[in-house]
């Protein structure tokens, strides 16, 4: 599947979905076929995945509305014109997106967005390219939806509490 993905034979998305049919298929372990279907469709039915796919919808919403190009502008119409104003802006319009979209899916929106400033200056396009990256893992942080990591620490999180407090005996007062 690798040497698929690597010179794409087959488009991306069906060497995606060729590793998990794959793997239920082949006899890997000494599990069933079924077993191995579960497992493997219970991973792609995760929360973290419908989150990533959640983002990426949304991403593509704000794209054919034009919304994200709208907040850029309009968000530029307050600050001055000097790069490090812009640089502030980018970092301002990457950490509030980044809060209500996912921080994997807000990097690529504000690359698209900012592609046009990139191509045109030399020393702008690593200026952008690190503030964006910054401020997008520093808007990924505050809000549980914004990071797959962050779904993943809260699902441990409330796994592991639940079972520390089904095994923690019951005192009366």
């Amino acid at each position: 599947a690798s040497v698929f993905w690597a010179i794409e034979i087959i488009p991306l998305w069906v060497t995606g979905l060729l590793v998990v049919f794959m793997a239920v298929v082949l006899p890997i372990d000494d599990t069933t076929s079924a077993d191995r279907a579960q497992v493997m469709l219970a991973s792609l039915g995760s929360s973290n995945v419908f989150l990533m796919m959640g983002g990426f919808v949304m991403a593509k919403a704000l794209a054919v509305t034009q919304l994200d190009s709208f907040m850029a502008k309009k968000m530029l119409g307050y600050f001055p014109r000097s790069p490090r104003a812009f640089t502030l802006c980018v970092m301002l319009l990457s950490f509030g997106m980044c809060m209500f979209l996912n921080n994997v899916v807000t990097p690529v929106i504000m690359m698209a967005l900012m592609q046009p400033i990139m191509t045109t200056n030399e020393g702008t396009p690593k200026l952008v390219a690190l503030a964006i990256t910054f401020a997008c893992n520093i808007g990924g942080m505050p809000a549980p939806i914004s990071s797959p990591q962050n779904a993943a620490a809260l699902g441990a999180l409330h796994i592991s509490c639940t079972a520390a407090s089904s095994s923690a005996p019951m005192s009366k007062p």
